[in-house]
């Protein structure tokens, strides 16, 4: 786990239990009433609020505000303002709009058509749909990965690229992302799941002047991103 997530997830523990401190010292004063078991059954969603503001604070904006209309709406009905079907009505509203609001090449289907075998940055989309691309580039730079409500293979192990960083931004709402890298490249991971799960299981490539490092930012909502040589 890289430093960037434990340092997000120490402050997140922090301000829970900085806000909790707060509310038992002033239950304690008599200056309010508070009772824990009261406050989790009916606040709990708190919690995923508190974590959109974690990720808006680190850039993270999809995630961020999609944290914070899901603790919202379950704010809503679990305190009997919204019942079940407008429940799931909102969500949906809330999936929409977040697909809706970014800023897509195309909507349906796999990648573009144009292969991009040898392209030395690429963009790949997978929506709705089912995708396995092979990379083939010798002087890699990098590139955009997007998967919503779809499935994707990517398979590297036959690029190069010379020393130094590259960016690959990978996207995964709702869908299964699998990255197929090469032993001798460093894989460095930034970025944490939202509901979802990040599986680096990349050879651990020692880092110094020579190495070749793929810095890949991560955003899953609801999905898995898996990384394998």
């Amino acid at each position: 786990m890289n430093t960037q997530r434990k340092m997000s997830g120490v402050s997140l523990a922090g301000l829970v239990l900085l806000i909790l401190g707060t509310l038992f010292l002033l239950d304690n004063l008599n200056l309010i009433y508070f009772d824990p078991g009261d406050f989790l059954h009916h606040w709990w969603p708190a919690i995923l609020i508190l974590g959109g503001l974690n990720e808006l604070l680190r850039t993270n904006r999809s995630g961020g505000w999609f944290l914070i209309g899901l603790g919202v709406i379950l704010l809503l009905k679990i305190n009997h303002v919204i019942d079940g079907h407008l429940l799931f009505a909102l969500i949906l509203i809330l999936i929409g709009i977040g697909m809706l609001i970014r800023p897509r090449h195309c909507w349906w289907g796999a990648s573009p058509t144009v292969s991009q075998s040898g392209a030395n940055n690429i963009k790949l989309q997978a929506i709705f749909a089912g995708s396995h691309e092979n990379v083939t580039s010798q002087k890699f730079s990098g590139g955009d990965i997007e998967v919503v409500f779809g499935k994707m293979t990517v398979d590297f192990r036959n690029i190069k690229m010379p020393p130094g960083r590259c960016r690959l931004n990978v996207e995964t709402i709702f869908g299964h992302t699998t990255l197929l890298v090469p032993p001798e490249i460093r894989i460095e991971t930034v970025g944490s799941p939202v509901f979802g799960q990040i599986d680096n299981q990349a050879k651990d490539v020692p880092k110094d002047e020579n190495t070749a490092v793929i810095e890949i930012q991560t955003e899953v909502i609801f999905g898995n991103l898996e990384i394998h040589n």
